[in-house]
């Protein structure tokens, strides 16, 4: 996605400075900004067509697989999802516009917006991967799945002790689970938490 916003830009500018034809636009009496608003707007439109048409290929490729699309929340995700996208390809292309604008070549404009893109999205996460764990310790998968045995075991064994039962059915103490020891357990195929219940 980001990259194509970047094809789209990168010349939008330093082609028409090194072709001439930017002159001729300036000469006629329209600001500047002008000129840039309707290149930015115009990418921006190609760019959300194109999400336009990745989502609804995605909906439509899910929608004949039986899964139902347009259920509970759907809908609203996937639209939070296209205004998201489409905002960040207008910041990469006006990002593209202002590049090109500084420089003459648009082979030196590419070269620079390649760099701030392969720095945004390859080197600057695992850079702040690397510093998360140097500041704070990140716990390995088996710690976690560990922490989460223990606790759904102190659970259980507190339920085993108090057993409180309303209508014949005994009731777990949902709210000391936390969300990674239920997760872990639901991927794991686990049932000592549902084996509580009866």
């Amino acid at each position: 996605g980001g990259f194509i916003a970047i094809l789209l830009s990168y010349d939008s500018i330093a082609a028409e400075r090194r072709q001439g034809t930017i002159s001729l636009i300036f000469s006629n009496p329209l600001a500047r900004w002008r000129v840039i608003a309707a290149k930015l707007s115009a990418l921006v439109t190609i760019n959300a067509a194109l999400v336009a048409a990745g989502v609804l290929l995605s909906m439509l490729i899910l929608a004949f697989s039986d899964v139902p699309v347009l259920a509970g929340d759907v809908p609203a995700t996937v639209f939070i999802f296209f205004v998201l996208a489409v905002l960040y390809l207008g910041f990469v292309t006006a990002l593209g516009i202002f590049i090109s604008s500084l420089t003459r070549a648009p082979s030196l404009a590419l070269t620079v917006l390649f760099f701030i893109w392969v720095a945004s999205s390859l080197i600057l996460p695992s850079a702040a991967r690397v510093t998360a764990s140097a500041l704070e310790r990140i716990p390995t998968a088996d710690e976690r799945r560990r922490e989460s045995d223990q606790v759904v075991g102190e659970i259980m064994d507190e339920n085993n002790r108090t057993r409180p039962e309303v209508n014949g059915s005994t009731i777990v103490n949902y709210s000391r689970i936390p969300f990674t020891a239920v997760e872990t357990h639901v991927a794991n195929g686990y049932v000592k938490v549902y084996e509580a219940i009866r």
